[in-house]
């Protein structure tokens, strides 16, 4: 006797599902981790525009008057300066305060800054690094009209940072 069967038995019903199932999770996965690095380049570029205009800001404040503004800030490499919010029109400025923690943040970032001196070959002048001192090595010497900057961007667990020499273009 042949018997026809009409619909889907129970295992086949149960096989399809898990198949649909499968494609659903795999699809969600991938979602999920698209959005993951849509955030996280999204954070990277927000980062990488605060990091260029906390550069930008560090080059005003050198050309408004280096001996005022830079050169007399502590450069022993450990002392934080906050860089002012500057995107809501505040003034341009430089905060010293003994934890990142106590700058201000700007939608989830923040900004600082530490310097260091700069020491200069004796006979080439090149820049030859830093010190956290007043003293370099046999040489070289303190060259007080250029600076190590380090600026940091700091949110959540994540940071980036750029470092840059800035110098007295205008001496005396």
């Amino acid at each position: 006797m042949n018997i026809m069967h009409k619909g889907f038995t129970l295992v086949e019903a149960l096989v399809a599902l898990a198949v649909i199932v499968t494609a659903a999770l795999t699809v969600y996965g991938g979602v999920a981790l698209s959005h993951r690095a849509t955030v996280r380049g999204g954070e990277r570029a927000q980062a990488a525009f605060l990091l260029e205009e906390g550069y930008e800001a560090l080059l005003y404040l050198r050309d408004v008057h280096f001996a005022d503004r830079l050169g007399g800030l502590t450069a022993n490499g450990s002392q934080i300066y906050c860089l002012n919010d500057i995107s809501a029109g505040g003034s341009i400025g430089l905060m010293a305060v003994p934890t990142v923690d106590l700058c201000t943040p700007f939608d989830g970032f923040t900004r600082s800054v530490t310097f260091k001196n700069a020491c200069r070959d004796n006979t080439s002048h090149n820049i030859m690094g830093q010190t956290t001192t007043v003293s370099c090595p046999v040489g070289q010497n303190l060259d007080t009209d250029t600076k190590y900057a380090l600026i940091k961007v700091t949110w959540g667990t994540k940071s980036e940072q750029v470092e840059a020499y800035i110098a007295n273009l205008f001496l005396r």
